[in-house]
């Protein structure tokens, strides 16, 4: 019942949220529903084919298969999901070479994400038992977790290298700064991010966050009275407690450490602006005009 009153929830967000885009029209919204049912019939039907493949295989060969089967349609729902809800990107010349700008940012997490699953199927190997069983549903997890996460990052940064080539292949305006601009630009960026006000401060926004989570701990002891035993319910709200604290601390190191990272990331940007029909180009970053997610609402001269 609550999952079903929060997806429903969650459901009527989406649609407000869509209803207000600038892209929003009737047959854009009925392509892709259209577009998203056939997709996931694809991949309902791929799993039950394979299910009945599995049936015929041994235990450890059919679960291999349905979680391939699983990750592989996870995959493909990403990519239809993507390329339904993206907004078509001008089209460049042929032989037009394809900019790496924004893929060069996921690029380093494919090794890292083969380091991982490389350190699970060791602990498979060296581990067994009930142990091995265990590394092997962490290891599961992560696999397919990191790799719908990689694949999402990737397919969306590739959008973002084509939407590029095609400003930079047809800009409106095009601009190169000296090397003396470039040095008083970077700084007066990394002074602005220097300058803005903390999202969190201990002293302005703790009551909110003991009131809130007072308001926490007393659902959890209250309604898991009947399934958990009070120790359990303590130690539940001890490790949400814990939780709460380390992310706000995690979050606050990053806005800390923020214009530093922005003033390393600025000594390796291009001293370029690209302004085009799809987006622009500046600071080293490339942001679109528009999205299903976000689009220009006004602009102006700094």
């Amino acid at each position: 019942m609550y999952i079903a009153l929060y997806a429903l929830l969650i459901a009527a967000g989406i649609a407000f949220a869509w209803r207000s885009n600038p892209l929003y029209s009737l047959g854009r919204t009925a392509r892709f529903l259209a577009l998203m049912a056939l997709a996931m019939a694809i991949f309902v039907g791929a799993l039950v084919a394979m299910i009945h493949v599995a049936e015929r295989l041994s235990t450890t060969g059919a679960g291999v298969l349905v979680a391939a089967t699983t990750l592989a349609g996870t995959i493909f729902l990403i990519w239809a999901t993507i390329t339904a809800s993206t907004p078509r990107v001008p089209k460049t010349a042929a032989g037009t070479p394809l900019v790496c700008v924004n893929r060069a940012h996921v690029m380093p997490w494919i090794p890292r994400l083969l380091v991982g699953l490389a350190f699970f199927a060791l602990l498979c190997a060296v581990l067994h038992g009930e142990l091995r069983d265990a590394v092997l549903i962490i290891g599961g997890m992560f696999a397919g977790l990191a790799i719908a996460l990689v694949f999402t990052l990737y397919i969306a940064a590739l959008g973002m290298d084509r939407s590029l080539t095609s400003v930079k292949a047809a800009s409106w305006l095009h601009w190169t700064y000296t090397a003396e601009a470039w040095t008083a630009w970077r700084a007066v960026l990394v002074d602005r991010t220097a300058a803005m006000p903390r999202t969190w401060q201990w002293r302005r926004d703790g009551k909110r966050l003991a009131a809130s989570f007072v308001i926490v701990a007393a659902g959890i002891m209250v309604l898991e009275a009947w399934v958990m035993p009070l120790i359990w319910r303590l130690s539940y709200v001890a490790v949400t407690a814990i939780l709460m604290i380390v992310g706000i601390e995690i979050t606050a190191r990053i806005e800390a450490t923020a214009p530093e990272r922005l003033r390393r990331f600025l000594l390796h940007a291009p001293a370029e602006t690209y302004v085009g029909d799809a987006g622009i180009f500046c600071d080293g970053a490339y942001v679109q005009w528009q999205t299903a997610s976000s689009w220009l609402s006004s602009a102006t001269i700094d």
